[in-house]
């Protein structure tokens, strides 16, 4: 047993002198973090946020339960990330939509059209990346993600960009609705309460239709929406 501890003492001596060794095994560790978060993504594509059990996860992934705590701090941390999948196809397909020519106005009616069609597709999941999930900032979970998927950022134009960097939703709306405050169509002074009610709006709306799910109806939920948006943009 003493000879078992000596040898991890100087395994972990090598590796923390030689930064080659260092990077590997750091390389090592995101990888299983990559399998976990992927893995996470196919249960809850086919079982629901419910189906991904610390035990489920384990199982799958082949590994020990305990390793999700010591690369996630918690299951939840883990479900947040593999939530970025849906999140990801959102803005995958956004920033092919988003013009960089200044119309800010428009950008962001694009964005908040994108952004309904994709929640109101998958209600509880991104209920709960954007209103249940509490441990920590949507800019951090979004670090994290891409962090792990660097090849994927890539992808998002610097209007995507600048959004993601919100700490949550509000901020989030609040960083795409500033330019459209400084071209005027807001005044500077209405701008907090506009962005508070757009986003507090969009959440009863989302609430709605996890309580209804099928039955509720998607179009009189959007018009709703933007009825609201116009109301305030425009009043």
């Amino acid at each position: 047993m003493r000879g078992d501890l000596t040898i991890k003492k100087e395994t972990y001596k090598r590796v923390q002198q030689n930064p080659s060794l260092r990077f590997l095994k750091e390389n090592q560790r995101n990888n299983v973090r990559r399998h976990f978060v992927e893995v996470t993504q196919d249960i809850i594509d086919t079982q629901g946020i419910k189906g991904a059990s610390i035990r489920q996860i384990a199982k799958q992934t082949g590994y020990n339960s305990a390793l999700i705590y010591n690369y996630f701090g918690c299951l939840d941390s883990l479900i947040s990330l593999a939530l970025m999948k849906n999140f990801r196809e959102y803005l995958t397909a956004l920033s092919e939509q988003i013009k960089e020519d200044g119309q800010h106005k428009k950008n962001f009616y694009t964005i908040w059209e994108y952004f309904f069609d994709t929640c109101f597709a998958s209600p509880q999941i991104f209920y709960y990346l954007f209103f249940k999930y509490r441990r920590e900032p949507l800019c951090d979970i979004v670090k994290k993600y891409y962090d792990l998927f660097p090849e994927e950022v890539k992808l998002h134009s610097s209007v995507v960009k600048r959004m993601l960097k919100g700490r949550d939703i509000y901020e989030r709306n609040m960083n795409i609705l500033r330019p459209v405050a400084k071209c005027g169509d807001i005044p500077s002074e209405r701008l907090e309460i506009v962005n508070d009610i757009i986003v507090s709006y969009f959440k009863v709306l989302l609430e709605t239709k996890c309580e209804l799910e099928e039955t509720a109806d998607d179009n009189t939920l959007r018009n709703k929406l933007f009825e609201v948006i116009d109301f305030v943009l425009e009043g």
